[in-house]
């Protein structure tokens, strides 16, 4: 694989990446695992996939100066029960990524654009394109190392709950 060129295409790579490790992740889950959640205002792993795609498809389209109609609060609620449907997401935000992403130009990195503010995330002020793909890359690892932990929990809850044989 050649080395990217410029920020755009590191950051297509390192989003590859992360949408390798969900596959990974998720494919092999029990579908019990999906929705299992480690106590009160946590959430469980298909949430998890779920909001991190869809902010990572907001960014991308709100960095290109394309309209995005995602409706965060939805992705707390939806009800995934196979682990192909979050197979299947990580593949559409793949295609999107593909698409969009190295359209990405420097224009793009340095133009403040604002992100339509919703109930739970209020500050939203314009920002630039490179801060907002920053932020959407912290965003996504930290709710894939908190999909790892939801996982590792969910095991070891489970491993216990086994009988002794």
């Amino acid at each position: 694989m050649a080395e990217p060129e410029g920020f755009a295409d590191t950051f297509v790579l390192l989003y590859r990446q992360i949408h390798d490790e969900l596959r990974q992740e998720v494919s092999a889950l029990d579908p019990q695992a999906l929705d299992w959640v480690p106590g009160p205002d946590t959430s469980s792993i298909s949430t998890l996939v779920v909001h991190l795609l869809g902010s990572e498809n907001e960014v991308l389209q709100i960095v290109r100066g394309l309209p995005s109609d995602r409706d965060r609060a939805s992705e707390f609620s939806a009800q995934v029960e196979d682990p192909e449907d979050l197979l299947s997401r990580i593949d559409h935000t793949d295609r999107l990524l593909e698409r969009v992403g190295p359209q990405i130009t420097d224009e793009d990195l340095a133009i403040l654009r604002g992100v339509r503010p919703t109930a739970a995330v209020r500050n939203r002020a314009p920002r630039t394109g490179l801060f907002w793909l920053l932020n959407s890359y912290g965003h996504a690892r930290e709710h894939l190392a908190q999909l790892q932990l939801t996982k590792q929990l969910f095991d070891e809850a489970h491993d216990s709950e086994a009988p002794d044989g």
